[in-house]
């Protein structure tokens, strides 16, 4: 099994961020979307704070690290 992932920088939008920022603009982040083959629609989806430039490999892998571990502590 396979995934394919998109990454997309995007201004999260909502009453507590537009509170807790202190500019007129909102901050980027990057959307990062998991969709595995064989399926219609990505089903997987994090929202990362990481520097613009870090590489898509890293960002998919720090992701699913951080899905494991509060996967694993929630048990």
């Amino acid at each position: 099994m396979y995934s394919r992932f998109l990454a997309l920088r995007i201004r999260p939008a909502g009453r507590e961020i537009r509170k807790a920022t202190p500019d007129s603009e909102l901050p980027l982040r990057c959307l990062l979307a998991e969709w595995p083959a064989g399926q219609d629609e990505p089903v997987q989806f994090w929202l990362s704070n990481l520097p613009e430039t870090t590489p898509l490999p890293v960002l998919v892998r720090t992701a699913k690290l951080r899905w494991r571990i509060e996967t694993t502590t929630a048990r």
